[in-house]
């Protein structure tokens, strides 16, 4: 109690989602989501001149499932703190394109038990309960879904999980940790989702001699606008109530000026394995390093936690895109680190990209570790399915040999090697002169050996 007291304490002072109503209904108006709305409305108008049945239904399932995909990433963003368009990240994670799909599994799931219920309770001769309170039933439904619906979606948004979205005891967390304003919630929501249809009616009525072609396009467009508008909601108050739902922000409005998102998540990070909450700690560094791809501190700190959460395989997987990564940035040391550390974990690791290869080979030399270097490079060829950097990593193993192992025959081999499989190559031409180098060095080594 006293660290969720503290928690509200620490918390950013953020206006409440009540407050910035108007603020919600004006989010659609931004270039961004209204150029949304617009395409709805004219994908909508030509799926009206399609005359196959299946190929309309086919096409109107498409545009409703990019349309989830973009209110999903208005609440993702938003729930960060990024409360306009032009805040948003242009980083966009692919496992939240699955959301939609999610979305529907989970509501066909309880669809299917809500079915079975109703036909033990209503549909058995007799029928367990009478017949005139099926009325009752449905409308018990319906009232459980209007209520459960926000927190399933806010749910599957923070987690990304159908397993964990299917759990009723998820919904129910999040409907206890927001508390009361989580009726207000709903009831604000259920209101847009009323007037969707209503506002609609109501221009089908100033409009009755226009004909009817333009009805679809306008149902498209209302309903993506309002469909923003309501994710938009949500996600604001997964942000408002980010500190009691464990939910990772990546600003602080209210508090002073914006942190960077990772700095923010080493915080929260921080004081989740301070307070033994290691899988808390987790999911926020899992949620920043989708967010924060090209990130090396957030990328290296999810590596770090993978450590201790006993997943060998999902570790040395993230381990060798963090290697690429600190490649591409310059920092071949951390690569370096990144590469031991996961040996450790599996003897047999290895890269699964020969210029990621090519490039860690290049930063063991600098850090005079020989032997590793010329391992990594015989890991090229099996990856180089073209070809174009085995004679690159050829050579750079015949100077390693050379230049720094002393071992002048292996390297002359090598060069051999190089010399006769690719002798086209633009490497090859300086393959050859290394090579009269290596043939000079060997020979001045072999003369005081020799006699007359």
């Amino acid at each position: 109690m006293a660290q969720a007291a503290s928690k509200t304490m620490h918390a950013p002072e953020i206006a409440p989602f009540w407050s910035r109503i108007p603020s919600f209904f004006s989010y659609p108006l931004h270039p961004g989501p209204l150029l949304a709305c617009l395409l709805v409305a004219g994908c909508a108008y030509l799926i009206t001149l399609i005359d196959e049945p299946w190929v309309a239904a086919a096409a109107g399932l498409v545009t409703l499932i990019l349309v989830l995909r973009y209110v999903f990433r208005i609440m993702e963003q938003t729930s960060r703190g990024f409360l306009t368009p032009s805040e948003h990240l242009p980083i966009h994670s692919p496992e939240r394109a699955n959301l939609p799909y999610k979305l529907f599994a989970v509501l066909l799931i309880w669809g299917a038990v809500t079915g079975l219920l109703a036909f033990a309770l209503f549909g058995q001769q007799p029928p367990f309960l009478p017949v005139r309170l099926l009325p009752v039933f449905q409308f018990v439904v319906n009232a459980l879904v209007a209520f459960c619906l926000p927190a399933i979606v806010m749910n599957l948004s923070m987690s990304n999980s159908f397993v964990q979205t299917v759990s009723p005891l998820s919904w129910i967390g999040i409907q206890a940790s927001i508390g009361r304003p989580y009726y207000a919630l709903c009831t604000f929501l259920f209101l847009l989702n009323s007037s969707g249809p209503i506002i609609l009616q109501t221009v089908v009525r100033m409009f009755q001699g226009g004909g009817h072609g333009w009805l679809v396009p306008a149902a498209g467009f209302v309903g993506t606008w309002f469909a923003i508008v309501m994710f938009n909601m949500m996600g604001y108050c997964l942000y408002q109530y980010h500190h009691m739902l464990g939910h990772t922000i990546a600003s602080q409005r209210g508090a002073g000026p914006a942190q960077h998102p990772a700095d923010r998540s080493a915080e929260e990070i921080a004081e989740r394995i301070t307070a033994g909450d290691l899988p808390g700690a987790l999911r926020i560094a899992r949620d920043v390093q989708r967010t924060l791809r090209d990130d090396l501190p957030s990328q290296e700190r999810y590596f770090k936690l993978l450590q201790f959460d006993d997943k060998p395989l999902d570790t040395l997987a993230h381990a060798r895109r963090l290697i690429g990564l600190a490649l591409r940035k310059g920092r071949g040391d951390k690569a370096l680190e990144v590469y031991q550390r996961a040996r450790t974990i599996d003897a047999r690791f290895a890269l699964e990209s020969a210029a990621d290869c090519r490039d860690l080979a290049i930063a063991a030399r600098k850090a005079r570790q020989f032997t590793m270097a010329l391992e990594v490079l015989r890991d090229v060829e099996p990856l180089d399915a073209m070809g174009n950097l085995i004679p690159e990593a050829l050579l750079l193993s015949a100077r390693i040999l050379s230049d720094d192992l002393k071992e002048d025959e292996a390297a002359r081999d090598l060069l051999h090697t190089l010399i006769e499989r690719f002798p086209n190559e633009p490497v090859t031409s300086a393959a050859r002169e290394y090579l009269k180098i290596v043939d000079t060095m060997t020979g001045i080594a072999m003369r005081p050996g020799q006699t007359d």
